[in-house]
């Protein structure tokens, strides 16, 4: 779900408070204070902070794709690059990466050799949880 929210260029949030809410467990990745200058990040405390601040009960378009695997493959032409609205509230319990990868709206989007050096990465989701989490 992350590199849906990365390509279609949203924000993106966690919010998942069942069996206890995540942030009692992790905490977003802190920038470190030796870190290069980065447009518009300069002062931020998180590299990316994940934390839902509110509710979004009211906003936007909602989706739910739990146990929906080949529903949400078939979604990313719209989840990417089609769904106009700025906010996407997304439920999903699948892993979704190579198909995001491998799409041709995300390659589109993150350029077709970043996606390829993505897809090659070996052990990408410890990656990905590494940049999320501390």
């Amino acid at each position: 779900v992350f590199l849906i929210a990365l390509a279609s260029r949203r924000a993106f949030f966690i919010d998942a408070p069942r069996p206890v809410p995540l942030p009692l467990l992790l905490t977003p990745r802190r920038r470190l204070p030796t870190a290069a200058a980065c447009p518009g990040l300069d002062g931020a405390e998180f590299l990316l902070d994940w934390r839902m601040h509110g509710a979004v009960a009211a906003v936007g378009r909602r989706t739910n794709y739990n146990d929906r695997y080949n529903d949400l493959v078939a979604d990313l032409p719209w989840l990417l690059v089609e769904e106009p609205e700025p906010v996407v509230v997304l439920h999903s319990n699948q892993r979704i990466t190579v198909p995001v990868l491998q799409s041709t709206e995300a390659r589109a989007l993150l350029g077709s050799r970043v996606a390829s050096e993505l897809l090659a990465t070996p052990f990408l989701h410890a990656d990905l949880l590494e940049l999320l989490f501390e």
